[in-house]
């Protein structure tokens, strides 16, 4: 039995490996150095881990675990937020009120996602692929494009987790009794190696492949707009605007990642991340918003 989660392990280990590759191509070589040095395990636990439904974590120096349920409830709040996109454009165009029928069942369809004993038993809303069975040429062109950048939201969320394990390994993490401000210094610090790990080197890739710098921000952007959004349909109780002890609120973490994007902010990515949240807003009025001043 431990030969076989020991494989099992491994080969979450190669697929979280292949993930980061696939998202930063360009960056290759520095996370096969990220490996080598820190060693990084992911471990796939149960769908209810030490009385806990939702699992993503790092801890002991080494071990960031997740369950499947992280990973459905990513992929259904990126289909979400784009959803949420389509429903304000077409609104904007014809003039009339949102129709926020859909959206409404697909946020709730992520909350049975998230309370369910088995999240795996709960059908994903029509339209939405299963993120592990699924043929790439099954796929619609719409659901392509909100597939890649799906995955774009889980890597951004992985590489956070890999920055605690980072800063555990080297000395610079927050301690069980350290105060609030120092866990939440910490959690915005891992935001931010997630971001600047997915944005800092796009051009290389744009020159590399011949692509739109622009193209690759949009899509690049737009997975970290959709992490975010998960994050706020994931949090415990919609509590968006209040601090934990160990998190800052979601609203922060969305203002600072606007304002390390700054002028590189790709219009398209914040369109259509404003239209997502703007969604949000009308089923949840006091949800977390974009706002363009602090870019």
């Amino acid at each position: 039995m431990q030969d076989l989660r020991d494989n099992f392990e491994t080969q979450a280990n190669k697929e979280i490996k292949y993930l980061f590759a696939g998202v930063v191509p360009e960056r290759y070589e520095e996370i096969m150095a990220l490996w080598e040095h820190y060693e990084p395990t992911f471990n796939v636990v149960g769908e209810n881990f030490e009385d806990q439904k939702f699992v993503m974590c790092a801890g002991m120096f080494k071990f960031v675990k997740f369950n499947h349920r992280a990973m459905r409830s990513f992929w259904l709040a990126s289909f979400t937020a784009w959803e949420g996109y389509e429903v304000i454009q077409n609104s904007v165009f014809a003039s009339k009120p949102p129709y926020l029928t859909r959206f409404e069942e697909m946020v709730e369809c992520l909350k049975q996602i998230l309370e369910s004993d088995d999240s795996l038993a709960i059908k994903l809303p029509e339209g939405v692929p299963e993120p592990l069975n699924h043929e790439l040429s099954s796929l619609t062109m719409k659901q392509r494009v909100v597939r890649d950048i799906a995955i774009i939201a889980v890597g951004w969320a992985f590489l956070h987790e890999v920055m605690h394990i980072k800063h555990q390994q080297d000395g610079t993490s927050a301690q069980r009794d350290s105060s609030p401000e120092c866990k939440h210094a910490e959690e915005l610090s891992c935001d931010e190696f997630a971001t600047c790990f997915i944005l800092n080197r796009a051009s290389e890739y744009a020159e590399l492949e011949d692509n739109s710098l622009e193209d690759i921000l949009t899509k690049r952007q737009l997975g970290i707009y959709f992490a975010i959004f998960s994050m706020v349909l994931i949090s415990d109780n919609y509590n968006w605007h209040n601090s934990s002890d160990t998190h800052p609120p979601l609203q922060t973490r969305i203002n600072l990642f606007m304002q390390q994007v700054g002028s590189n902010c790709s219009i398209m990515s914040y369109v259509i991340a404003l239209c997502a949240y703007e969604a949000l807003g009308n089923v949840f009025p006091n949800a977390p918003r974009l706002n363009l001043s602090v870019l």
